[in-house]
């Protein structure tokens, strides 16, 4: 109802600037599937080469993620056979970009599409719950250069939806014409509308729905994932009168599809335990759904306060309404069962230790519960930065006996003929394991204390006590150890007592660790000056130009930046143009590490 009432609002407001401003031509609108996946960027220079790919991180602010890595074979260069057939199905468009010798960009939906998404669950995550097709891309999308397959680029699907460039063309391929909708920042805006609508009568709000329900039908049965539409006006006079404003085109509306929503039986409710924090989660179970292409079996329902309010027994009907995630009702047209009434659990169903409630939140609140162990892994390798090892690595070690305790990450050495002989394994694997492990050695304090697993204790508060209290001093538990926590800008009492309890009972695991890494001293002089990378990263280098200049890393070209570091002497970004205004030092990669007398630990 919302979304149609907007869309009401929306073609008033064309219709009113088309009749205040006495436009003669008919109005043409454009239907195109509102993708759902994760937006980005491509940006090409005048020879079609990419200079990079963005996604959005603060739209605000204008900030973005650069991606390029996703698109890189496994020699770390850009792999154009897959990038241009991902791009351009044809190459007309493509042909007709390069012909016309000028710098474009490209605005795309990156997705993953169900057949891809059910391949990528059976080869690449067996041991992890399995994602939907949103978190499938995002999750493939968000991993770092160091730590990606460069094979999981063939299980997205990157359609061009959005061509802007700095010169005036007539664009078409296989599926039709794009048309010019106007331009934005001095740059001509392209697109191609899955469907044409033309003249007033046409574009009201009953066909434009009708649209929708058209792709949406076409969408479902090519396992595609859309979830809406978007509806573009394609005259280019008329464009330019609406203009943009908070960074939306106003002459462009995006609408969602209502969730969609089918009955069926509770088969049961279990309860999950959260893997870091010991939070008790119901999942219901019920007879499988298919909606909007996904199977939903298993629905989380959050807390006991949303199991309690919704009056549960095995046996019920209940909705499953499915949007991005899906979400379980009920109402008077559900017929309840006689069997008796599901509550929640008031020991832990792993370690049978009494629950707390916090709030809305039950958790166990025994560090030592067997399900938390992996998650505890996982943070701490998250947190200390060791790369290339995720859930499905832990789970197998710790399978073959070799990982009892955070401490034996560094012992891994021991087990490395039966790593090697693992299926799916081998020498190699071993190798960059152990080496990723390697590196992480020299922790400071608060890598240590922050990431062992002290529940809603995070590096940055732990870095404020560490730098005042020795970590040996803090292993001690004496009573003049709170004190002087508590005497810590933004450390209260509350927060003194969960640390001091949490080392406490993890005094064991941290002595453990530290007979196995050595523990870094703090330097004194605190950064004040920036180096900033634009177009390659390089995490171990940049790590080593910090510590050993006394520099932070810096996202953005700030008052602070010394130093500009690029991919190499053709890398000319928006950035590398800054620093040129500004006089500050660019060097590419291979020269800086020469200059700085870097070595590889590889």
């Amino acid at each position: 109802n919302d979304s149609r009432k907007s869309l009401e609002q929306w073609v008033d407001n064309i219709n009113k600037v088309y009749d205040d401003n006495h436009i003669k031509d008919k109005i043409v609108m454009g239907v195109s599937y509102k993708h759902d996946g994760v937006s980005a960027v491509f940006e090409f220079d005048e020879n079609c080469k990419l200079i990079k790919i963005v996604t959005r991180r603060d739209t605000d602010k204008g900030l973005g993620v650069d991606i390029t890595h996703i698109v890189k074979d496994k020699n770390g260069d850009i792999d154009y056979d897959y990038l241009y057939g991902k791009l351009f199905n044809d190459l007309d468009i493509f042909n007709q970009l390069l012909d016309a010798k000028t710098p474009f960009c490209i605005k795309t939906e990156i997705m993953v599409y169900k057949n891809d998404l059910e391949a990528f669950n059976k080869t690449v995550s067996p041991n992890n719950i399995k994602r939907n097709h949103r978190s499938c891309a995002t999750s493939i999308i968000n991993t770092d250069e160091e730590s990606y397959d460069t094979n999981w680029k063939y299980y997205l699907t990157i359609p061009p939806l959005q061509v802007s460039v700095d010169k005036k063309l007539e664009l078409n391929d296989e599926s039709g014409n794009w048309t010019l909708i106007g331009t934005i920042n001095g740059r001509y805006q392209y697109i191609c509308p899955d469907i044409i609508l033309v003249n007033k009568e046409d574009c009201d709000v009953d066909n434009i729905a009708e649209c929708g329900k058209l792709l949406r039908d076409l969408a479902d049965s090519m396992g595609h994932p859309i979830d809406g539409i978007v509806v573009s006006v394609l005259n280019e006079n008329l464009v330019n009168l609406l203009g943009r404003s908070h960074h939306k085109n106003n002459f462009q509306v995006a609408l969602k599809f209502a969730a969609g929503t089918q009955k069926t039986k509770l088969k049961k409710v279990s309860f999950s335990v959260g893997k870091i924090a010991g939070t008790i989660t119901p999942i219901a179970e019920v007879e499988p759904v298919v909606i909007m292409g996904n199977t939903i079996s298993n629905v989380g329902l959050s807390n006991y306060k949303k199991l309690d309010r919704l009056h549960l027994h095995e046996g019920d009907e209940v909705i499953v309404q499915y949007d991005i995630v899906p979400k379980l009702l009920k109402n008077d047209t559900c017929i309840e069962s006689n069997n008796e009434l599901i509550t929640g659990p008031k020991e832990c169903p792993i370690c049978g230790q009494p629950l707390t409630i916090e709030g809305d939140v039950v958790r166990c609140k025994n560090i030592d519960c067997p399900s938390r162990f992996a998650g505890r892994v996982f943070n701490y390798i998250a947190k200390t930065g060791i790369d290339g090892i995720g859930m499905s690595t832990i789970y197998d070690l710790i399978d073959l006996g070799c990982l009892k305790t955070i401490g034996d990450l560094y012992r891994l050495d021991r087990y490395k003929n039966d790593i090697i002989n693992m299926q799916g394994y081998g020498e190699v694997s071993y190798n960059n394991i152990i080496t990723n492990i390697d590196k992480r050695r020299l922790l400071y304090p608060h890598e240590i204390l922050g990431s062992i697993g002290i529940p809603d204790i995070g590096l940055s508060t732990m870095e404020k006590i560490c730098r005042e209290i020795p970590i040996h001093d803090l292993l001690s538990c004496q009573d003049y150890v709170i004190d002087k926590m508590i005497s810590i800008k933004g450390i209260g009492d509350n927060k003194a007592m969960r640390i001091m309890d949490g080392i406490m009972k993890l005094n064991s695991d941290i002595q453990d660790l530290l007979s196995v890494i050595d523990i870094k001293e703090y330097s004194n002089d605190v950064p004040t000056k920036a180096v900033l990378f634009t177009g390659v990263r390089d995490k171990d280098f940049c790590k080593f130009l910090c510590e050993t200049n006394n520099l932070k890393e810096a996202d953005s070209l700030t008052q602070d930046v010394v130093l500009v570091i690029r991919k190499d002497d053709n890398t000319n970004t928006t950035k590398v143009k800054s620093a040129k205004e500004k006089n500050i030092p660019i060097m590419n990669i291979d020269d800086a590490k020469k200059h700085f007398n870097y070595k590889s630990n590889l």
